[in-house]
């Protein structure tokens, strides 16, 4: 078959005995660049990995959201509070440490894993229907506000390091997806954007490139023309392209938004494969007034090609009329391996519809990760919003690290659980203790009862204070803790032991 841009031709699933398919789909093969090339990504080496897997965790938390992000955030956080010109009436702390990041961002998990109506829900003592003794014990609810509106940092910087971190500590996959994220945002900012069909549809969005591991390996924040990269479509995949080894050959799959003839031509210019989606107006003079007239009365799973160059142009009749660009995927068919319809008999579809709709949505599968576990705060600051989402950023790279590296699957909810022991372990900023600890201190207290013993011993609260030998021996013993006491001397002796 000729590679001129005049060569075209339709072709049936249901028609496999077509000597014209054969000859084509041949050439096709000869054409192309293959499919698979057998890149396989993953994990760098971390040396001293250990093999606790809650230190593990840690420690490659760290490595990505590193301290040189926290102490950014704690510098800045720090002047603010001590700026008269920032005062704010809900600052109730005198300087900003890193131990308040830390309990702020185990926090934050947290209430993202065990979410409640309100703010104020975590702090209430009723039924056990709401509230949260692990956080109550630990910062009080002022002081948690406090530090919230004291956080203060560089969007450009902490977006730029963290990028640069997740890229230096893994090797993407073969294939590649990119597309659009929403990080939830409810409040008051030019940056919310509206995007039908998120798990999230408000929010501030990202453009995100991940690969078939769904290891998010770039990203950066959509501001409009205050963006931090071009956001024309063509150079926003050219850029995300860059940014992948220049000694693999990734393919880039993207969906219609993005695909187009002139982008497919930069592409195979610089030596990259691809599986572009296309608008019928990407061009028109291809697909809506060319390879769509000969799908006018064709049945589902026809299609219609034409090569453009060194690559091939795809109609194929689906539910809807489907467009493709690609220069390592053909025509030939393969059986469909949709999870959706298990019970269905398998269908015959076309490989690069296949291989489309394999490797697309990896994107759509970090999004839906990431806003699973953030909470939503009304009236929240817009940088806040932003800090949390690079958070889950963080958190979901890193679930993906050690799972490889360990060689252990486990949910991202246990990931999260055994961070937030890490990164507050036994930190508690309270200056007097919660009403909960009050209230366990009391309960504790009233388990413990003096009863008569057969022998007599020594009170164990009078011990030490000078006191005739003779006052301080008693029949009297505390049952619990097997000591001997006097009956007033009980109270007071199991309040000093639970202080």
């Amino acid at each position: 078959m000729s590679s001129s841009d005049d060569d075209s031709s339709i072709e049936s699933d249901n028609d496999s005995s077509s000597d014209t398919e054969s000859k084509e789909d041949c050439d096709e093969d000869e054409e192309l660049q293959p499919l698979n090339l057998g890149i396989s990504g993953g994990p760098k080496r971390i040396p001293g990995f250990p093999a606790d897997l809650g230190a593990a965790i840690g420690m490659v938390f760290e490595k990505l959201f590193d301290p040189t992000l926290m102490e950014h955030i704690v510098s800045l956080s720090d002047k603010r509070v001590n700026d008269p010109r920032e005062y704010d009436p809900e600052f109730n702390i005198k300087e900003f440490k890193i131990e308040h990041l830390k309990l702020w961002i185990a926090i934050e998990i947290l209430m993202g894993l065990c979410p409640q109506p309100t703010l104020e829900h975590y702090w209430m003592l009723d039924d056990g229907m709401f509230g949260s003794p692990w956080i109550q014990d630990r910062v009080s609810r002022n002081t948690f506000r406090s530090i919230s509106a004291a956080i203060t940092f560089e969007p450009l910087f902490l977006i730029q390091n963290l990028r640069g971190n997740c890229q230096e500590a893994w090797n993407p996959a073969e294939y590649v997806a990119i597309d659009e994220m929403i990080i939830p945002f409810q409040g008051r900012s030019a940056h919310r954007i509206h995007i039908r069909g998120k798990p999230w549809a408000d929010g501030l969005k990202l453009f995100g490139m991940a690969d078939e591991l769904q290891y998010l390996f770039s990203f950066f924040l959509y501001q409009g023309s205050h963006s931090e990269r071009p956001t024309s479509v063509k150079q926003l995949v050219l850029d995300f392209s860059a940014e992948l080894p220049a000694d693999t050959a990734h393919m880039l799959v993207v969906d219609s938004y993005y695909g187009s003839q002139e982008l497919a031509d930069e592409l195979h210019e610089s030596g990259r494969r691809f599986i572009l989606a296309c608008s019928k107006n990407r061009p028109s003079s291809l697909f809506s007034k060319h390879l769509h007239l000969k799908l006018h009365r064709a049945r589902k799973g026809d299609y219609a090609k034409k090569w453009v160059g060194q690559y091939l142009a795809v109609s194929i009749k689906d539910n809807s009329v489907v467009n493709l660009l690609t220069n390592c995927a053909g025509t030939s068919t393969v059986e469909s391996k949709s999870k959706r319809h298990k019970n269905r008999k398998p269908q015959d579809i076309t490989q690069v519809l296949q291989a489309y709709r394999e490797r697309l949505g990896r994107v759509d599968n970090v999004d839906a990760t990431l806003t699973r576990y953030i909470y939503q705060h009304r009236g929240s600051k817009w940088t806040l919003a932003l800090l949390r989402g690079l958070i889950s950023i963080a958190c979901h790279n890193s679930w993906i690290i050690v799972k490889h590296l360990s060689g252990q699957d486990f949910p991202f909810s246990e990931f999260l659980t055994k961070l937030v022991q890490h990164l507050a372990g036994d930190l508690c900023i309270r200056e007097k203790p919660s009403r909960n600890m009050k209230a366990q201190k009391k309960a504790r207290s009233a388990k413990h009862s003096v009863t008569t013993s057969p022998t007599t011993g020594s009170c164990a609260h009078c011990k030490g204070k000078k006191k005739p030998p003779s006052s301080m021996r008693t029949y009297l013993k505390c049952d619990d803790c097997g000591v001997h006491l006097h009956k007033r001397c009980s109270a007071p002796y199991h309040q000093n032991v639970s202080n």
